[in-house]
């Protein structure tokens, strides 16, 4: 019985052959802001090892105070250096991306390719705020995320056009 166990008496961890990176889940979780797309998925008892990625540790840290979740920002999850993003690669099975309007659609097909593994879900408001900006000397071709090529791209799009925190009729 001890032969089967590796070094220290622990069983070594084997890694799972991930699924090629076209059938990996992928959610948009899209409208306008204030209608509870983050907090309807960070909140949701079937999704399990949920990492929350946002653009700033600013937003990062509060939805980890609200939630109790694990967080991360987009920088160290998309960073070259393996040392930076491989703790999400190994904790996480949900990856929800949050604040997308200010993503390209390259970098969210980058994003899927890192970490094809898992579930990922998308949540923003891209049409409702201005395209991401992009950095002085960068002349590459590159689109704004938008929810048309998110799901022509095999996503699946969920649509919040109900104000759930809003309970006055009068500001609706």
């Amino acid at each position: 019985w001890r032969q089967r166990l590796g070094r220290g008496g622990v069983r070594p961890a084997r890694r799972i052959a991930a699924p090629p990176s076209h059938l990996a889940p992928r959610r948009g979780k899209f409208g306008r802001g204030r209608r509870g797309k983050t907090h309807r998925n960070l909140v949701d008892k079937g999704l399990q090892r949920i990492v929350y990625i946002s653009p700033s540790w600013k937003l990062a840290r509060e939805k980890q105070k609200e939630y109790g979740c694990h967080v991360n920002v987009w920088a160290r999850a998309l960073a070259e250096d393996p040392e930076m993003w491989s703790g999400v690669d190994r904790y996480a099975n949900v990856i929800v991306w949050d604040e997308v309007s200010q993503m390209w659609m390259e970098t969210a097909k980058f994003a899927l390719e890192r970490f094809p593994g898992h579930k990922h879900i998308f949540c923003g408001d891209p049409g409702f705020q201005l395209p991401p900006i992009r950095q002085i000397g960068d002349d590459r071709q590159l689109t704004p995320f938008n929810a048309k090529d998110f799901e022509s791209q095999g996503g699946h799009v969920e649509r919040f056009n109900e104000n759930r925190r809003c309970k006055c009729p009068v500001l609706e």
